[in-house]
C-alpha cells in the first residue's frame, strides 16, 4: 500500500500519528520526508515554462477554466506535459 500526505509541519500532532498507527495497524512502514518545491520556482526552471508565462502575462487573450480544470492543468504542466490550451475557454482580458 501506498499512501502519500502533503502536510505543514505546523500540522503535525498525535492525531497525525494515530491516523497513520491506525491505516497501517501493527505494520512495519518507511516515512520518508521531502521538502515540498514551489510551483512558480519549479516552472520557471524550464526555459520554456518562463517563455510560455512571460507570453501569457503580456497577452491581451486569457483561459477561464473551473477549479478542477486549473488543477488537472497545473498537475499536467507540473510533470512536464505539453499544455493542452484548445480544452479551455478563451476570454479577453480587461486592461
Amino acid at each position: 500500500m501506498y499512501t502519500e500526505y502533503h502536510i505543514n509541519t505546523n500540522a503535525l500532532d498525535i492525531n497525525f500519528i494515530k491516523s497513520v498507527k491506525a491505516l497501517f495497524k501493527s505494520k512495519s512502514i518507511s516515512i520518508i520526508i521531502t521538502e515540498e518545491q514551489d510551483e512558480t520556482e519549479y516552472l520557471l526552471q524550464s526555459d520554456a515554462n518562463c517563455k510560455m508565462l512571460e507570453e501569457s502575462i503580456t497577452s491581451k487573450d486569457g483561459y477561464e477554466f473551473s477549479i478542477d480544470e486549473f488543477k488537472k492543468f497545473s498537475k499536467e504542466l507540473k510533470n512536464g506535459k505539453q499544455a493542452g490550451f484548445s480544452k479551455l475557454r478563451k476570454v479577453k482580458l480587461l486592461k
